[in-house]
């Protein structure tokens, strides 16, 4: 299973729709910059941990190059 989630990673991040970096970055490019960090914190909160206290485990999952590898395996 590690190594399908794995291959999974590399095909994600061989497509920049669907790099984490690149969501992240969005997130804080169209901020002020006095927003950016909460920007970036709901950026990942989106797509990890969902709800005001993070407690509800991928509701709105979405598979990311970068997020596969880092954090599911």
């Amino acid at each position: 299973m590690i190594d399908i989630l794995g291959d999974l990673d590399e095909l994600l991040r061989s497509n920049e729709f669907f790099l984490l970096g690149k969501w992240i970055q969005d997130a804080r490019s169209i901020a002020r910059p006095q927003d950016q960090n909460l920007f970036e914190f709901n950026a990942r909160n989106q797509i990890t941990l969902w709800g005001p206290t993070l407690f509800i485990n991928d509701y709105a999952t979405k598979e990311w190059g970068g997020c596969v590898g880092g954090l599911k395996l």
